[in-house]
């Protein structure tokens, strides 16, 4: 049993119908996997000025002295819609601030959070924008972005006479920002929902298209053609072959037409 139809017209219209679609599915399929890559470059792009605006505020506060007003700012924007959480790690991987109250009070060296820095020795103090971002999906499947960034021991820290720190220490602490995708994944969900009923319309518009199409100028003339075959076939000389079209479909049909008339002078 063939999956093609056995009449011309049908596979013409089906499989014209099935390339134009795939080819619709395909370009789409490209396009929402640029989409995402550019949402997800703007995730990574806020979650990059979050981290800097908290480190600049905290900055500020714990330069004063004011350390308890630099954790609640990080609350306030750690409960901003779409953050996950707002951490900064001390040493040996110990949480000395979340925003995530039921979150871990620490970490293993070995974690993701971890590795970017310490997988290599020696550790790594200077890291590019995509190295201090990952992406991971939790155990609900909810996938989330996170961005590190290092506090550095700058001059003003280490000379402060608050709470001096010791200039041979060059990472203070560790800031990790976590935000969710799912404003993400619902857009692009959307967009595939949009892309499923376009091919669907897309097929049904096509389809009708050739559908009158080829019937009208490819199937009509060949059940003509064919009637006109299957006269001379009988030996039925006196009935013309008529085909209405001008195309090769036409010539064709003369062809057999001039064919009829020769067969029947050579019976008379």
């Amino acid at each position: 049993m063939t999956l093609f139809p056995r009449r011309l017209a049908p596979r013409l219209i089906l499989g014209t119908t099935v390339l134009v679609v795939l080819g619709c599915l395909v370009s789409t399929m490209v396009s929402t996997g640029e989409l995402e890559a550019q949402l997800i470059e703007e995730k990574i792009t806020a979650a990059d000025q979050l981290s800097r605006s908290i480190t600049s505020a905290t900055w500020h506060a714990m330069r004063a002295g004011r350390k308890d007003d630099a954790y609640a700012v990080m609350q306030v924007m750690g409960d901003h819609q779409g953050v996950e959480w707002i951490r900064i790690f001390a040493k040996m991987g110990k949480v000395a601030y979340s925003s995530d109250p039921a979150g871990p009070r620490s970490v293993v060296i070995e974690a993701d959070e971890c590795r970017v820095c310490h997988g290599v020795e020696p550790a790594k103090l200077i890291l590019s924008r995509q190295e201090r971002v990952r992406l991971w999906e939790n155990e609900a499947g909810h996938r989330n972005l996170a961005m590190l960034t290092p506090i550095l021991n700058e001059p003003a820290c280490s000379t402060a006479a608050c709470h001096a720190h010791d200039p041979d220490i060059h990472v203070l602490g560790i800031l990790d920002v976590a935000m969710g995708l799912d404003d993400v994944d619902r857009e692009i969900s959307a967009i595939q929902r949009r892309t499923v009923l376009f091919a669907v319309l897309k097929f049904l518009a096509i389809g009708g298209f050739l559908t009158f199409f080829i019937a009208r100028y490819v199937g009509r003339p060949i059940r003509q053609l064919i009637r006109g075959t299957e006269t001379v076939a009988r030996m039925d000389l006196d009935e013309p072959i008529r085909v209405d079209t001008d195309t090769e479909l036409g010539d064709l049909a003369a062809s057999f037409e001039t064919m009829r008339q020769r067969l029947r002078q050579a019976v008379d």
